[in-house]
């Protein structure tokens, strides 16, 4: 599986404007505040402009049609080239959308430029692609490949390389795999060649092909089947995600970052993080967060993780309908308040 990455002025500054207007919560606020201070505080008219920008995104969201292809407006900007992007996008949104992005992207120019520094994301990436040739890499990405992919080989997965604003003790790289396809978009921050921020950040590029392989397999289709044999709500309201999203996060980062497969391939730089994990005493709390349920998740698939990571056992309706009933079973000790 070889990793291609793609620096792109227009991802980026799509990228830029979609964090500023914080249509979603899974926009980055830290980049935000980086990137205000570095080039001063947004005006009224920007705000409006970035109001209006977000209410468009979240029009789209993260939704698929019935074909499995995801309306998401950043593909466009992520996985095709600048006119490719705007042609494909006129194409699926109105004439008054188009324009309203299209003045977004002109009203935002220079503020995007005293952000965007290709050479110092060329910099960033060429870590990485050095780090993907290694064979320790080669092993992981053959691991992942059969676990989450199956059998069937991918040749190629793109990675769109984002320029994060962050650096320093405890910064590391962020991505998505929402973006369909056989792309991925990875942020990559100001990294050190050693320590845990690196492995970590290793271990969510891993994390985010994992992703794009199980979409391409049997992913949130397979998921939304047991949530609903299982009667769970799609929405879980205190974690302000879909429960197909709960749960795809959750088999995933059992094995990468901090899973199975970050501890077999990471030595033990992230070690603390997974025993960090514990899942004791968080039941029966008055608040029920994703970050509690998450850690709850991990720590009761991680012995399956093993078992199917030894056996080099690809992720089934088993592990699926396990991830299923850890949720289910949290949901209602939360309720009962059992511990």
């Amino acid at each position: 599986m070889k990793l291609r990455f793609i620096s792109s002025k227009t991802a980026n500054q799509f990228f830029f404007i979609a964090n500023l207007s914080e249509w979603h919560f899974s926009c980055r606020l830290d980049y935000n505040k980086a990137w205000i201070k570095e080039m001063g505080a947004l005006s009224n008219e920007e705000k409006k402009e970035l109001a209006i920008f977000s209410n468009i995104l979240q029009k789209y969201g993260f939704i698929y049609d019935k074909n499995g292809e995801t309306k998401y407006i950043g593909k466009y900007f992520y996985r095709y080239s600048e006119k490719r992007a705007w042609e494909g996008l006129k194409k699926n949104i109105t004439q008054k959308e188009f324009l309203e992005i299209k003045n977004a992207f002109t009203f935002f120019e220079k503020r995007f430029k005293k952000v965007w520094d290709p050479k110092e994301l060329e910099k960033r990436t060429k870590i990485l692609r050095n780090l993907t040739g290694n064979k320790k890499w080669k092993k992981l990405a053959q691991h992942i490949s059969v676990l989450f992919g199956g059998f069937t080989p991918v040749k190629e997965i793109f990675v769109i390389a984002l320029l994060s604003p962050l650096a320093g003790e405890g910064v590391t790289a962020a991505g998505s795999a929402n973006i369909g396809g056989d792309h991925i978009t990875y942020e990559v921050p100001k990294l050190k060649k050693e320590g845990w921020e690196y492995s970590y950040s290793v271990g969510i590029l891993a994390h985010e092909i994992a992703h794009a392989l199980f979409s391409r397999r049997i992913g949130e289709k397979e998921i939304a089947r047991v949530i609903k044999k299982e009667d769970i709500p799609s929405y879980i309201k205190e974690c302000s995600m879909s429960t197909i999203s709960v749960i795809n996060e959750a088999i995933t980062e059992s094995f990468i970052p901090i899973g199975y497969l970050g501890q077999k391939y990471m030595g033990g730089d992230l070690a603390p993080l997974l025993l960090d994990n514990s899942d004791k005493g968080w039941l029966g709390k008055e608040k029920l967060d994703y970050s509690i349920v998450r850690k709850y998740l991990v720590w009761r698939l991680y012995p399956l993780a093993v078992t199917y990571g030894r056996q080099n056992k690809t992720i089934d309706e088993h592990f699926i309908e396990q991830a299923v009933l850890s949720l289910k079973n949290a949901l209602r000790n939360k309720k009962t308040g059992n511990r």
